[in-house]
């Protein structure tokens, strides 16, 4: 199985037809339609003049080349016929210019909201789907796809159906010429359209097989950057890069493929263009001579260019048709996006809370990720407003997605999370949620300001609220080397405390620090603390925890922690193994049952901590 199937093997092109992507397309595009059909409008005058253009060289043809009379009366004619045609042409140039300015704001305006749709969409996800869905791909969508639907909106969608308009118009107009010249000549269009539909047939899954490939390599280029550090330490970058090669040479080849595609229409129409010249001058130059002539050289002369003109069209919606086709299949990737189960809203009669929070209960609940694969088994707990709650265990206990039931990123399989007495999946979860405070032990800061990671861009920030989070965190000494560094550098400013993307010039305790910080400038009623101090040396876990003993008064909280000094301030310890409850009691009590699970991973850790001494 090559790389990019095994990544995308659940990756596929839905059976939606074209016809309904397009209509799903159009409820995006039918807030701008005022724009669309304006364009649209712009279409009718250009037709015109370019219908309009080969009659009048088969006219100065006929009525003043070929014609006898005065030079001067003739030349004044041609003159005459030759700046109705410049005018034509200009005409039909300022035109062309409207028109396309239009339909740029229409597309424009027409992805800003699909890309804002998109977004909206991820957001709010079930963390589930990251579980399966690399970010890689997401982001793919979200650029790539949506980006590659740019050229549809700007060229395609209108394109199309003003080439429709072209060749209708003119097929009528030839007609009306001359019905016989008009008849061998479109003798070969039933054979491109018959190659039109062939390629209809199977272009788009060959157009979707290469948005794939396309986001399989954008999907594994972020994982490889984002573990960059780990490809070079462990010395990974040949193996790494053949892998990223396959994923490349994979891409090659689907855009091989539809490149052949293109190649083989464009060759078909192109001949077909040149068969429909010949055909006419054929038969046309049967009809130009002789006693019984009915053809005139300045009508078979406009033919020709009529049919050159003809053509075009067809070329144009050959190529247009194959970047219908990759915007399609580009369209039922995002689409496939914007379907994606999301966490489930509120029920219409989910409860808001107001009081503060006396209990919080799970009920039996039971968690798998992985079906015949339980995380959590028959979990009976009970904590009360404002009681001290340690979990610990070995690594794949499930002491974090406790956490997670509990703040409804998961949900459980059997049993409830109940707050209060009411079922945690009829609450109104926002409400739920601004009373939590949580620090992860992976803490993710986004690019801004040190202020700004702290009240995660709140629209009114309370200055009191961020002092009192930098004071008890100690963040402000962080706060003076970021400054410092920006006024080293110059670039001082607004954001003079400026953190990159992810922290990456913070320490590992600083970064644990803002998470700290940003739990408490929400003075949470209940705070969640996963691992805070993993990644803290012990100065800093000590620094850290007399800091967090000041605001865990009277708040409910939940530590989930390894070492003992984290824990050993709890008022219950909750001992988890292969998801089950198997202790329970006060650090004293559960101490001193030294055959107990608690009692051996504290004497381990005791004796660990003596010998690295």
């Amino acid at each position: 199985m090559s790389l990019a199937d095994h990544e995308h093997r659940a990756e596929r092109l839905s059976d939606a037809s074209d016809w309904t992507l397009a209509k799903r397309l159009w409820a995006f595009m039918r807030p701008h339609k005022l724009q669309f059909f304006a364009a649209l409008s712009l279409y009718l005058p250009i037709t015109a003049a370019v219908v309009a253009e080969p009659w009048i060289i088969g006219a100065a043809i006929d009525r003043y080349m070929q014609a006898e009379g005065p030079v001067g009366e003739r030349l004044v004619g041609v003159t005459d016929l030759a700046l109705l045609g410049i005018g034509l042409v200009l005409f039909c140039g300022c035109c062309l210019v409207l028109q396309q300015l239009l339909m740029q704001r229409f597309g424009q305006n027409t992805l800003l909201d699909l890309r804002g749709a998109g977004f909206k969409k991820v957001t709010r996800l079930e963390m589930g789907v990251f579980d399966r869905e690399p970010v890689g791909r997401l982001m793919a969508r979200l650029t790539n796809d949506i980006e590659a639907l740019s050229e549809v909106f700007a060229f395609g969608a209108v394109g199309m159906v003003a080439d429709l308009i072209m060749l209708v118009t003119m097929s009528a107009w030839l007609f009306y010429l001359d019905a016989s010249l008009a008849g061998w000549a479109m003798l070969v269009v039933p054979p491109v359209i018959v190659t039109l539909l062939i390629f209809q047939r199977y272009a788009h899954n060959t157009y979707g097989a290469l948005r794939r490939r396309s986001s399989a390599m954008n999907a594994y280029f972020q994982e490889a950057l984002n573990g960059l550090s780990k490809v070079q330490l462990f010395g990974a970058e040949g193996a790494i890069g053949k892998r990223y090669d396959r994923a490349n040479a994979e891409y090659r080849e689907a855009a091989f493929k539809t490149i052949r595609y293109d190649v083989t229409l464009y060759a078909v129409i192109e001949a077909a263009g040149t068969l429909s010249t010949a055909l006419i001058l054929w038969h046309g130059a049967g009809q130009i001579s002789g006693p019984e002539a009915v053809v005139t050289l300045g009508l078979l002369i406009a033919f020709t260019e009529y049919m050159q003109r003809f053509f075009q069209p067809l070329r144009d919606l050959g190529a247009k048709y194959a970047l219908l086709q990759a915007a399609f299949a580009a369209a039922d990737r995002v689409f496939g996006l914007l379907d994606t189960t999301e966490e489930a809203a509120d029920t219409p009669d989910a409860v808001e809370l107001t009081a503060p929070i006396a209990s919080m209960t799970f009920d039996g609940v039971e968690f798998h990720y992985l079906p015949d694969e339980p995380v959590l088994q028959g979990i009976d707990l009970q904590i009360q407003q404002g009681e001290r709650i340690a979990i610990v265990g070995r690594t794949g206990s499930g002491k974090t997605t406790l956490l997670a039931l509990l703040c409804r990123f998961r949900r459980p399989q059997a049993g409830r999370v109940l707050v209060d007495g009411q079922d945690l999946s009829k609450v109104a979860i926002a409400s739920f949620r601004r009373r939590l405070g949580v620090v992860q032990q992976d803490t993710y800061l986004f690019a801004g300001s040190l202020e700004e990671n702290v009240t995660m861009n709140a629209a009114d920030p309370d200055p009191a609220r961020i002092e009192y989070a930098f004071e008890i965190c100690s963040l402000e000494a962080v706060r003076r080397r970021l400054i410092r560094r920006a006024q080293e550098e110059g670039e001082a400013g607004d954001s003079e405390s400026e953190i990159l993307d992810g922290g990456t010039n913070l320490s590992a305790g600083e970064r644990q620090l803002v998470a700290m910080a940003r739990a408490l400038y929400r003075d949470p009623e209940i705070l969640l603390l996963d691992e805070a101090t993993a990644s803290i040396d012990q100065e800093t876990e000590r620094f850290l925890q007399e800091a967090t003993e000041k605001v865990l008064v009277g708040r409910t909280s939940l530590v989930v922690a390894h070492r003992l000094s984290t824990v050993e301030t709890a008022d219950r310890i909750i001992v988890l193994a292969d998801g089950r409850i198997i202790e329970e009691g006060s650090p004293a009590a559960l101490l001193a049952d030294p055959e107990g699970h608690f009692a051996k991973m504290v004497a381990a850790q005791r004796r660990k901590e003596a010998v690295a001494v």
